[in-house]
């Protein structure tokens, strides 16, 4: 498949030309996702040529690739768009596509789970520290708490 294949299924996919100048939010999304699947599965075009098959430069090719991940979070329609033209391609069925999306979801909330068990970990250690702390205020021989604990953490290194 070569880019002008790709531009077409794109135009066909938003029932738009791509390369019109216009600057309306369809047109600026569609675009997006062209750039992207563009990088993403003919990674020998440059950003140059990407940017030339549809009458744009290098800088906006860049540009929008940077954008791509927010236009997906905020206009989830784009994913379902950038699918099914992947799908035409023949790279990926649409069920492999979904796979995938759900499985970097799941990467997702993986991530946000273990930053809670950071923040929860965190907050029983400092609970801990003030519990050990006031144990050694209280106790009488501290040398013998301080020296317990010094073994204990050596066997949990």
């Amino acid at each position: 498949m070569k880019l002008e294949e790709l531009k077409k299924l794109t135009d066909k996919v938003f029932k738009l030309d791509i390369a019109n100048e216009s600057r309306k939010t369809e047109y600026i999304k569609a675009r997006a996702v062209y750039f992207y699947i563009c990088r993403k599965y003919f990674p020998s075009a440059t950003l140059k040529a990407i940017g030339e098959s549809i009458a744009k430069d290098h800088a906006t090719v860049i540009n929008m690739l940077k954008k791509h991940e927010f236009y997906l979070l905020y206009f989830p329609s784009l994913i379902d768009a950038q699918n099914k033209i992947i799908s035409l391609m023949g790279v990926f069925t649409v069920e492999q596509l979904n796979l995938m999306s759900e499985n970097k979801q799941l990467k997702e909330s993986i991530v946000d789970l273990q930053l809670e068990l950071l923040k929860i970990n965190k907050k029983s250690m400092s609970s801990l520290g003030r519990r050990i702390d006031n144990l050694i205020e209280t106790t009488e021989n501290k040398e013998i708490i301080i020296e317990r604990l010094e073994a204990f953490l050596k066997m949990n290194k």
